[in-house]
């Protein structure tokens, strides 16, 4: 998965639909990585497909995920809980800071 697609803006529901994939695919990927370096167990919480009936519960637990690969890899973290996605502005801060902590962390982890 290229991680660019991380950074795209999704317009509708078919760019969320591929932006959620895709980053559950990062996330496993990270945490394939991490288990291989280090021998660490981080847990999986499933963030595919995005509920969006129940978006604060899916925004805790990506936020959890993030808060324990950050703690391993020593990486600062972004607060992934409070972006109010109606919110043009705040939609796309979230999308590019958290893009940037994953390409941080797949440039740590060497993953291509």
């Amino acid at each position: 998965m290229p991680l660019a697609l991380l950074y795209a803006i999704p317009r509708n529901s078919q760019d969320w639909s591929n932006w959620s994939f895709n980053n559950a695919d990062s996330h496993l990927r990270v945490i394939n990585a991490i288990f291989a370096k280090f021998q660490i167990q981080v847990p999986y919480l499933s963030v595919d497909p995005m509920p969006w009936n129940s978006l604060p519960d899916w925004l805790r637990n990506h936020q959890q995920m993030h808060n324990d690969v950050d703690s391993i890899l020593n990486v600062d973290s972004s607060d992934f809980t409070l972006p109010n996605f109606q919110d043009e502005e705040q939609m796309q801060a979230f999308i590019f800071s958290h893009a940037d902590e994953h390409r941080s962390w797949e440039d740590f982890l060497g993953i291509d």
